[in-house]
């Protein structure tokens, strides 16, 4: 499974987790291979919230930590089959603890 997360800054697992997407300087995708985590960092260049939804679709990415989405946003993610979780993360190693027990 591939997991997009939204931060601020790139400091590892202490990266600050960003509300919005769209704000967001850099987004993280977390995946899972046998017993390996990745992590990589990514510049996020997306202008809309389809830009954002076309890019995740193109890395492979399944589900989306998207703390403070709007109803249209959660509409056109749904309707590209991308899982959108609401929480409140902290830091990137929060949302590492929730997905990957």
């Amino acid at each position: 499974m591939r997991v997009a997360v939204p931060v601020y800054e790139d400091l590892g697992l202490d990266s600050p987790v960003s509300e919005n997407f769209l704000i967001a300087p850099y987004f993280v995708i977390l995946s899972q291979k046998d017993d390996e985590i990745e992590v990589r960092l990514y510049k996020n260049v997306a202008k809309s919230d389809r830009d954002i939804a076309e890019v995740l679709l193109a890395y492979g990415v399944q589900k989306v930590i998207y703390p403070k989405v709007s109803n249209r946003v959660r509409i056109a993610f749904q309707e590209l089959n991308l899982e959108i979780v609401n929480g409140n993360f902290e830091k990137l190693s929060d949302v590492l603890s929730y997905v990957f027990p």
